[in-house]
């Protein structure tokens, strides 16, 4: 027995509704969806039930082969469900890009992006590209992602002249997140890691990701919204890394959601006409809620787009996000000389700095780097004349220093 709420919201559905109940009547056929995360948990019940629908569903899976196992029990309840399975690991940049590169090579359209895999409190690790683990699964492959398949959802919406939708799974733990919101300059701080703070910090980021994703979005006039939802607390999902979460579960098991129940919003989000047109919101139990005020924060939002960016585009000739920069300068490249301090990452020494001019006023530089094992570029961020001063310095997504000494 489980004691769920059954009182309807606006929508006219509840914490109760089911993913199939939010979907009834709905026809999805003809669209295509990526639901990352889509082998287990909500993202397997997001998967059958879009299928149910009539959705062409892309599978990213960390495993083909237990991809292609759930594939198989899907379609063998829902023979006519259009499913592919691909290998993704949301953790790698690497990986994200290179499924990016083959998803776009195979020509598939892209209607609805459901970024639903993730992570929950591990003790302290750092992902392949050296950044904690949580953020990196969470939050930047997420970000990496959804920038490396803009054009193709832009380009679907133009041919298809429907509305393009991206899903955020981010949670009401994003209202415990450290003291500071986001912590830029701490990241991958060991000492002062908080598995469950750094799990909020995430799902703050993912908030942020929608509200700012719907800022560029209207700015450029794109019929795509971006959304971020609370699938509610799930049963099967807590007791995963022990400790809190496990006694957590013994103790409100009765208050938790089941799978169908948690894939509900989600669910809705993504397929239902009632929430065409909205974007940059957050939803909970099927219905519009109330983020945080820092999730709400544009500012803050603006913020992590720029720190998301450094982090994913190291090097200069592998930008995907062609607004990052505006054009190169005429200015010729110039040798500096300056000191570091270390603020959390491993520092490394720079040379042959080229002007960039940026977007809104910014500026910038590109530079070459030297002692990187697998490095060769990095970018240097700051503002107008106190750039260099001021700035920080990205390698890959593993080095980060601040420059205190410069011209």
């Amino acid at each position: 027995m489980t004691w769920i709420s059954i009182c309807t919201g606006k929508s006219g559905f509840a914490a109760s509704s089911t993913a199939e109940d939010v979907t009834k009547g709905v026809d999805g056929t003809g669209l295509t969806a990526i639901v990352s995360g889509a082998t287990s948990g909500i993202g397997l019940e997001t998967t059958r039930v879009l299928a149910l629908r009539g959705v062409h569903v892309i599978m990213p899976v960390r495993n083909l082969e237990s991809g292609k196992k759930v594939k198989e029990s899907i379609v063998e309840k829902i023979p006519n469900a259009k499913l592919d399975v691909m290998e993704l690991d949301i953790s790698s940049m690497q990986s994200v890009r290179q499924f990016a590169s083959l998803y776009r090579s195979k020509g598939y359209p892209l209607n609805i992006l459901i970024l639903n895999a993730g992570i929950m409190t591990p003790p302290f690790s750092l992902s392949k590209d050296n950044i904690e683990l949580q953020f990196a699964t969470n939050h930047v492959g997420n970000f990496l992602l959804t920038n490396m398949l803009l054009d193709t959802m832009k380009k679907t919406v133009k041919e298809s002249g429907k509305e393009g939708r991206i899903v955020i799974l981010s949670s009401e733990i994003h209202r415990m997140t450290y003291k500071e919101g986001i912590r830029f300059d701490k990241i991958n701080d060991e000492k002062s890691y908080c598995a469950f703070s750094a799990y909020g910090q995430s799902k703050l980021a993912n908030a942020l990701h929608a509200k700012e994703l719907t800022r560029r979005f209207q700015e450029e006039g794109v019929k795509i919204t971006a959304n971020a939802v609370h699938p509610g607390v799930i049963a099967t999902n807590l007791a995963r890394n022990g400790g809190f979460n496990a006694v957590f579960y013994g103790i409100f098991n009765r208050f938790l959601k089941n799978i169908s129940q948690g894939a509900a919003t989600t669910c809705y989000v993504a397929l239902h006409p009632q929430v065409k047109g909205v974007s940059g919101q957050y939803f909970a139990d099927s219905n519009l809620s109330k983020a945080s005020n820092y999730a709400q924060d544009p500012e803050l939002a603006n913020k992590l787009w720029d720190f998301s960016l450094r982090l994913t585009n190291s090097k200069v000739t592998g930008l995907e996000n062609r607004d990052f920069l505006k054009k190169l300068s005429s200015n010729p490249p110039i040798q500096l000389h300056y000191s570091w301090r270390r603020i959390g990452f491993k520092i490394v020494g720079a040379k042959r700095l080229l002007w960039l001019e940026m977007t809104r006023g910014k500026r910038g530089v590109v530079c070459d780097v030297s002692g990187i094992e697998g490095g060769d570029m990095c970018g240097v961020f700051g503002m107008e004349k106190s750039m260099v001063s001021n700035g920080m310095v990205f390698t890959g997504s593993t080095y980060v220093a601040f420059l205190e000494q410069g011209t």
